[in-house]
């Protein structure tokens, strides 16, 4: 399901982006993260929520459990 992103949902948001960065600098000497890089991206992401410019939109996968 896609929604809109909210504040509950920053941890993850830059949880990925954080992974997908690491991707990328494993398979490429372009990319190179700042030591604080992590924060930097946090405060992007929160004032990217206060800004009504921006639509920020996550996909949550609902996992079933099957009981056997």
């Amino acid at each position: 399901m896609i929604r809109e992103a909210n504040k509950d949902d920053l941890g993850a948001i830059v949880d990925l982006w954080e992974e997908m960065m690491d991707f990328h600098i494993q398979k490429s000497d372009l990319y190179q993260m700042k030591p604080n890089a992590r924060e930097i991206y946090t405060n992007y992401i929160k004032d990217a929520f206060k800004n009504p410019d921006y639509i920020l939109l996550v996909y949550e996968i609902e996992i079933m459990s099957w009981d056997i």
